[in-house]
């Protein structure tokens, strides 16, 4: 769980600017993250999150602001300004009463990403 957390204007040169999920080997982890507040976060794909999801789980993001986050490379095709998914399998995925201002992608989801 991340609750209560404030992320700003951290850049990456890969994937995920604040936050980054993998997950390959455990079956049944919920992933819960509430009133966090992501802010001039930066990386290739998904600007404040990046999830890669291989097995059967649970992601909730909740009651959270992502404010002018980009996913930006000149190599690459970055795509989820603010959250990058990419799962290989069916899962349980919600976003429920956040807000999403001013994110860029230079290539696809200037807020959000989603690959399956």
């Amino acid at each position: 769980c991340i609750i209560y957390c404030q992320f700003n204007s951290i850049k990456s040169q890969f994937d995920g600017g604040a936050i980054v999920i993998k997950l390959t080997n455990i079956n049944g982890v919920k992933n819960f993250i509430d009133r966090c507040i992501f802010t001039k976060c930066q990386s290739t794909n998904g600007g404040a999150i990046y999830f890669k999801i291989e097995k059967n789980l649970s992601t909730h993001i909740e009651n959270s602001e992502f404010k002018q986050n980009k996913a930006d490379s000149i190599n690459m095709n970055p795509s989820g300004g603010a959250i990058y998914a990419s799962s290989t399998i069916r899962n349980n995925f919600a976003i429920k009463n956040c807000t999403f201002n001013q994110n860029y992608a230079a290539f696809y989801g200037g807020s959000i990403y989603f690959s399956n």
